[in-house]
């Protein structure tokens, strides 16, 4: 591996040094076998031998792997994206060069081993996903005035906010986007949560109409628009 180093990389060699080298050394044979992808200026292990544990032990990873947005998939599978780097199958005793089509292939044969292996022993993960988003503190009448207030002025903006939390990729069974009204400040707070826990939280607030004029109320818009936003 030093070698192929020597001949490929013309910058961060030390990376190599301090990352790959130093896992293979700490974790010995149990490190074998691994995807390795080195480039002129970096190195990246996939660490086949660790997918089980992490599928088992990271609800998040099991979601992502569900959804085909992993880390592994950043890498092996990334969208938009050229994969530019060359691709090495190492095992204990050999170190060998792969197409980009193999390394896929192997990748997915260690996540498709973790996936059987997980559902020999739990629940199928999903095939379908979407973010609940709950709305509260406000009647069903008021929030259509305030989207037909919106759509008055030729302006979907309220309706886009809230329905962007549908977007949000799904990290866990137990996830959801809690929004509620604040009438007297005429604005909606939110808070995702991820098994009872927040991730983030923020407003989306009112900026006002042409004709009544620009409101910051209290937030900072980069790029000043009417109608409302998304502020975390």
């Amino acid at each position: 591996m030093a070698e192929i180093v020597a001949n490929t990389m013309t910058s961060f060699q030390s990376d190599f040094e301090k990352y790959d080298k130093e896992y293979i050394i700490k974790e010995g044979v149990n490190a074998f076998p691994f995807l390795w992808m080195i480039h002129r200026s970096h190195t990246y292990l996939i660490r086949l031998s660790e997918i089980r544990k992490d599928y088992f032990d990271n609800e998040a990873f099991r979601y992502d792997i569900a959804q085909s947005c992993s880390w592994i998939h950043a890498y092996l599978w990334p969208t938009g994206m050229k994969v530019t780097e060359d691709i090495y199958f190492v095992t204990k005793d050999h170190v060998t060069k792969i197409s980009l089509e193999q390394a896929r292939n192997i990748a997915r044969d260690a996540i498709e081993l973790a996936i059987a292996t997980w559902e020999q022993e739990n629940e199928k993960m999903p095939t379908k996903f979407k973010v609940r988003v709950e709305i509260g503190d406000i009647s069903l009448c008021k929030l259509k005035e305030l989207i037909l207030d919106c759509r008055s002025h030729n302006d979907d903006s309220l309706l886009k906010c809230l329905k962007r939390f549908h977007n949000h990729r799904q990290q866990a069974k137990d996830h959801k986007v809690s929004i509620w009204y604040n009438e007297r400040c005429n604005e909606f707070s939110f808070a995702e949560m991820v098994n009872g826990k927040c991730q983030l939280n923020g407003a989306i607030v009112f900026h006002g109409w042409p004709e009544s004029g620009y409101q910051e109320s209290n937030s900072v818009q980069l790029d000043p628009k009417y109608g409302w936003a998304s502020h975390t």
